[in-house]
């Protein structure tokens, strides 16, 4: 018997290890050996054919077998042996439950002695490990078949468990890894690991130096998943910096909580009740604006805005704003103004002197991992994203306009050009200099200083840390990560040997670039541009297409001589080859990269027509010989930009639209005004607002011959589109061909 229970223990070891064969269940007599395995009561004998059966179950087929066979009654079973057995128990059931519901179900019957109530108790074991993995198997229940585990005293249980377990040297290493399973994607588990001090916790954990490499990883990623639904996460990670502020906990930007308590040190006590004093005595800064509240802070000559406007604070829905969050104007989620003033450079100016300056720009951008976009709208007609999600868009001649629903991946603030983007500092400051964007908050500190540690995988999770807490428009927007300490390492890191460790670092910088500054001076002095360019020749179609990505966001509303140095960086010959790439995504960014560079003053456009209109022909090469749909979305809006410039600009597009030596067959335009797609038909009805708009001279030519193609007959077939975007800007273009036309329809 001790020559058996040696041989299993043998075994066993080696099933453990990832380099082991498979055992195939579905093989002769094979499922019918693990059964008398099971049935051994040597714990060793048991123990392997758990072992083989966490190492070989692969598909869905050989959960299935295996819990036809009875193998889940036998593990449970174990459930209540030695703590060996219920380990390797629980590992087994992790492995035939996951991702398979109706395994579950059937786990979850009455007739498998209350199996869920048992894995249940056993987070309570004694033994660290036992606890972590009965955790997993809940973990994996309830994320393969929630309707099988929604009570909420449970799911809490496993976040303070998993936080307990952090401590732990026996599992501390793999304890955080278990909590972003639990929480990643699912914003109602991360509100209550949010609500536990989760953050807090795991950031006061990073303090406890020295944290090993596996460990490290898998605390960052547990504080990405965390960031990556929910501002007020990203918000608390960006605060940690100060002892007195997490002990006490902040009242706002610029104080703590009155302290109430009754025992200890006097002094924080004393300083903070001088604060009312304090503050009626202090102008500020503005700096970035994040720090300073929009209604209470005295930052305007006149003094705060609340007292000024009393009955519109009263009605604001957004009394707690900040400057940087209303750096022009206020508008409720409808569309509809509801602050008829507008501030200015610290001035308070009429709605009439606001628009008088010229809101004529139509500024959009996309964020899921994030992607941004930016449209140019010389006459007040905005272009459109490549992809859904909450969209507000910014536009001229005092248009507004809903949002769009919101995304999974984040939001959207769009109709322009696109940006993918799959942000800690000082808001303003009481007395002397602005804020400067440095990163001084400890918790962040951790983030950057792991983008250079020896370990490949701890790089990449810091990557995705940062990418996540960088989803945020109200940091992104104050320029809080465009700063050494974030680009540089970052940078470095495009020059990374691993290739997962390249991508990540990609995915962070196509958020960081989006900073809304006029030129990047931080990443071109680091030599991010150059970098990015060469990534975009790379043979591996992923780091291509990332790089293409972040390239795109980098020309996110940059100034014109700021995409003169990126396009000469980049060259026109290369833009080309990526708008004609063997991959659809590639193509899909390299003209959203395109959209970006024709965005904003007239002198932009002339990018499309350098070396002979290279990259025009391109676009409309594209435009008829592409079939994704994403692609023909990304032309039809470089086409709309165009079109929105001088006359030689809409003659060009429509040079590209109807050739001249074209046959009888139907034109592109008519075939996108028919797509099944809506944003498609959108997009090509966009581009007819600007080819139409009535105060161009050549608009009747132009209108002429969209009647004799057909389009204009196709437009009032279209003036009751299903889809409303496409219906309204139907109707605009029906009514501006009517006008710059004869008067006939």
């Amino acid at each position: 018997m001790q020559v058996v229970g040696a041989a299993a223990r043998s075994l066993k070891f080696i099933y453990q290890s990832k380099l082991a064969p498979r055992y195939d269940f579905l093989q002769g007599n094979n499922m019918e050996f693990i059964q008398s395995l099971l049935n051994s009561e040597n714990e060793n004998v048991t123990g392997l054919g758990a072992s083989i059966i966490t190492h070989s179950c692969w598909t869905s087929m050989e959960q299935k077998a295996l819990s036809d066979a009875g193998i889940i009654k036998k593990l449970t079973c174990m459930l209540g042996g030695s703590v060996t057995q219920k380990d390797a128990s629980l590992e087994s059931l992790a492995t035939i439950l996951k991702g398979n519901p109706e395994v579950i179900s059937k786990f979850t019957e009455p007739e498998n002695g209350g199996a869920l109530g048992t894995v249940t108790e056993l987070t309570k074991d004694k033994n660290a490990r036992t606890r972590l993995l009965a955790c997993i198997c809940l973990i994996v229940i309830k994320n393969s078949a929630p309707s099988c585990l929604q009570d909420l005293r449970i799911k809490t249980k496993l976040i303070l468990i998993l936080l307990e377990l952090l401590d732990d040297d026996q599992v501390g290493d793999e304890a955080p890894f278990a909590l972003s399973s639990l929480i990643a994607e699912k914003e109602d588990l991360q509100v209550l690991a949010f609500e536990a001090n989760v953050i807090d916790k795991l950031v006061n954990h990073l303090r406890k130096a020295p944290v090993l490499s596996r460990r490290l990883e898998g605390i960052l990623i547990a504080l990405a998943n965390m960031c990556s639904r929910l501002e007020r996460c990203r918000d608390r990670l960006l605060s940690l910096e100060e002892v007195i502020e997490a002990k006490y906990e902040m009242e706002n930007h610029w104080s703590t909580n009155m302290v109430t308590n009754t025992y200890g040190t006097s002094l924080w006590r004393t300083i903070r009740n001088l604060w009312p004093k304090l503050r009626g005595s202090c102008r500020i800064k503005i700096g970035n604006g994040v720090k300073v509240s929009f209604w209470e802070d005295s930052w305007l000559e006149q003094g705060p805005l609340k007292p000024l406007f009393p009955d519109v604070f009263i009605l604001n829905q957004h009394q707690r704003a900040t400057v940087a969050e209303n750096s022009t104007e206020l508008w409720n989620n409808s569309g509809e103004e509801i602050l008829s003033k507008t501030v200015w450079n610290g001035k308070i100016t009429s709605k009439e002197d606001s628009m008088s300056r010229g809101l004529t720009r139509s500024s959009t951008f996309f964020f899921e991992t994030g992607c941004f976009d930016s449209g140019n709208s010389h006459e007040g007609v905005p272009p459109k994203p490549s992809s859904s999600g909450t969209r507000w868009r910014i536009c001229g001649l005092g248009r507004r306009f809903k949002p769009y629903p919101p995304s999974l991946e984040g939001c959207d603030w769009s109709k322009g050009m696109g940006l993918e983007f799959d942000s800690t500092t000082h808001g303003g400051e009481l007395d002397c200099a602005a804020a400067d964007g440095t990163c001084t908050g400890s918790a962040m500190k951790f983030v950057t200083d792991a983008l250079s540690q020896d370990s490949g995988e701890v790089r990449a999770a810091a990557c995705v840390c940062l990418k996540n807490v960088s989803r945020s428009v109200k940091n992104l927007s104050a320029g809080l990560f465009m700063n050494e300490s974030f680009v540089a390492p970052l940078v470095q890191l495009l020059f990374d040997d691993l290739t997962f460790v390249q991508v990540s670092a990609l995915d962070a910088i196509s958020n960081i670039v989006v900073d809304f500054l006029a030129h990047k001076t931080m990443f071109m002095k680091c030599g991010g541009v150059k970098q990015l360019v060469q990534l975009s020749k790379s043979m591996d179609a992923t780091i291509r297409v990332k790089a293409v990505c972040a390239l795109r966001n980098l020309t996110f509303l940059v100034s014109v001589k700021c995409k003169e140095e990126i396009l000469s960086e980049l060259t026109q010959l290369t833009l080309r080859s990526l708008i004609c790439d063997p991959e659809a995504c590639v193509q899909e960014q390299a003209l959203a990269l395109v959209c970006n560079l024709v965005d904003g003053p007239l002198d932009s456009i002339q990018h499309v027509f350098a070396e002979d209109a290279l990259l025009l022909h391109a676009v409309g090469q594209q435009l008829q010989s592409a079939s994704k749909a994403e692609v023909l979305i990304q032309g039809m809006y470089v086409f709309t930009n165009v079109a929105s410039g001088n006359e030689v600009h809409k003659e060009a597009v429509m040079q590209e639209l109807f050739p001249p030596l074209a046959n009888e067959c139907e034109s592109i335009m008519s075939k996108f005004l028919h797509s099944d797609d809506s944003r498609l038909r959108t997009a090509a009805v966009w581009a007819l607002v600007n080819l139409t708009f009535p105060s161009s001279s050549g608009a009747f030519g132009r209108v002429m011959k969209l009647r004799n193609a057909g389009i204009v007959s196709q437009l009032k077939n279209m003036v009751n589109d299903p889809c409303l975007d496409v219906k309204l800007r139907a109707r605009t273009a029906l009514g501006q061909s009517i006008t710059s036309g004869d008067g006939s329809t």
